[in-house]
């Protein structure tokens, strides 16, 4: 028996055999409150840290030959554990090719946690899978939700938030390579490296570049930002246009839930990527030794990871002609149209899990990252329609053609139920042409010549209509019994 020891400060609700117990049911007031609390003090950062993880290594791995010109030596920071233990012996291999670059596809698990001072500091509070193609210079960024329901090795069925902090506390392995493992079995690829951020990383190396210049799409009014350190909240307020943020302001611009969509999270998120990004791009920071050296030492106080000196500089190199103003993004939640449902779990508690019961859309978008890269840039937003009676068919397809990579925003019924053919009618007038031809070849459909009323009236909530056919039906293997026909 494994003794039960407390080691590297790891938050003792992890050690309990049913942690997840101690949130109370969705359908008690109890719960609603104690979830709120917790949405304004944790669940606010679920996907901040991908992106600021995300931000850090990009930097690192596309500007990284600038800080290696002036600071090569700090390079031996990188391999497991604290980033600038290893600060000497820099050695690399020449020639020589890192994990995933003879598969052309390179996984790095980005995980995000609060960090020293922060409540359950271990527990990994954000999730993603950055992959990078050598071949096309891409590179995509899978959102994991902390809630997500499944197997650690080791460990039985739990939240996947819990990996890291697990391995921490083991005598066998650690926290990166339990994470690591637990990503590799849910999505059924290979994860070659971990990369782990905390908040005063990010906070800090903004300060250390200077701030940075944000182009705030609308003005954002957040009444319910939280107190740091207590349940309270305070109103947030950042202005429209060009904003300059210390870290602080653009760790908060990025933390805030504000009352609208994922969507406009994410898209905040993808400001300050784009504003870091410009930043070191453009300035001379990394170019200067000092500088340089003051962010990669606040790094490594807040920045773990395997990656070691040689891979890191071969990562370097794929980096320099890496496409960064193309990065792929992909969600995986609970909305309408997500591969995930919310279901209470023994005790009350609260878990998300996939609707078909099986991790199988998981890992198709994981090995597909890379399909249809055009279509993804050009952001096309396409509606499925049902035209026929056979139960499921819109989802049957519409789940087909999003594992491809294609920007699926609804899945429903057609005015008509008696479609015979596929039909793609391009309501977006030509300016989606990439994606439309794409949809045309992928389902074997004819175009739209007459667009119908009823399809035209979609044109502001989608670019592109798809009617499915008689002629799909064969497709829908496996009819539901669902109320609706869609």
């Amino acid at each position: 028996m494994k003794p039960t020891f407390r080691a590297r400060n790891v938050p003792s609700s992890v050690y309990a055999p049913h942690e997840d117990q101690q949130h109370a049911s969705l359908h008690t007031e109890q719960f609603q409150q104690r979830h709120f609390k917790k949405l304004r003090i944790k669940k606010v950062i679920t996907r901040l840290l991908l992106i600021l993880g995300f931000t850090v290594l990009l930097a690192v791995i596309t500007l990284g030959g600038r800080v290696a010109a002036e600071s090569s030596h700090l390079l031996g920071a990188f391999g497991e554990g604290n980033v600038l233990i290893k600060i000497k012996h820099l050695i690399a291999p020449p020639e020589k090719t890192i994990m995933g670059e003879s598969d052309d596809q390179i996984n790095i698990l980005m995980l995000g946690i609060g960090g020293q001072g922060h409540e359950g500091e271990l527990l990994t509070d954000a999730m993603g899978i950055m992959s990078i193609q050598p071949s096309t210079k891409q590179a995509a960024v899978i959102s994991i939700p902390r809630d997500l329901y499944v197997p650690i090795p080791g460990y039985g069925m739990r939240r996947i938030n819990n990996a890291y902090a697990l391995g921490q506390m083991s005598n066998t392995t650690t926290g990166g390579r339990l994470a690591m493992d637990t990503a590799q079995k849910v999505f059924n690829i290979p994860i070659h490296f971990y990369a782990r951020i905390d908040f005063a990383g990010f906070q800090n190396a903004i300060n250390a570049i200077g701030g940075i210049d944000v182009d705030v799409k609308e003005k954002l009014v957040d009444p319910f930002f939280p107190v740091a350190n207590t349940y309270g909240v305070r109103t947030l307020v950042i202005e429209k246009g060009f904003q300059h943020m210390d870290g602080k302001v653009a760790l908060d611009y990025a933390r805030s839930r504000q009352t609208t969509s994922d969507f406009s999270r994410a898209h905040r998120q993808q400001e300050i990527l784009a504003a870091v990004k410009n930043k070191v791009a453009s300035s001379d920071i990394l170019s200067k030794t000092m500088k340089a050296e003051k962010l990669i030492g606040i790094l490594g106080d807040h920045f773990e990871t395997n990656i070691q000196p040689w891979q890191l500089l071969r990562l370097l190199e794929i980096g320099k002609t890496l496409n960064t103003s193309s990065v792929v993004y992909k969600v995986i939640d609970d909305s309408e149209n997500g591969p995930l449902k919310s279901t209470i779990g023994g005790g009350g508690a609260y878990y998300l899990v996939p609707k078909s019961g099986t991790y199988e859309e998981l890992q198709n978008l994981a090995r597909n990252l890379f399909e249809n890269s055009e279509v993804v840039l050009e952001k096309a937003r396409i509606i499925v329609e049902n035209g026929t009676t056979s139960p499921g068919l819109a989802r049957t397809i519409g789940n087909i053609l999003k594992a491809k990579n294609f920007d699926i925003v609804a899945m429903n019924n057609a005015a008509s139920l008696n479609t015979e053919k596929t039909v793609v009618y391009d309501i977006s007038l030509g300016e989606k042409n990439i994606t439309f031809n794409a949809l045309l070849e992928t389902l074997g459909a004819q175009p739209g010549v007459f667009i119908p009323d009823d399809v035209l009236s979609k044109k502001d909530s989608a670019d592109i209509v798809v009617v499915l056919g008689k002629d799909k039906i064969p497709l829908n293997a496996v009819a539901t019994q669902n109320t609706t026909t869609y």
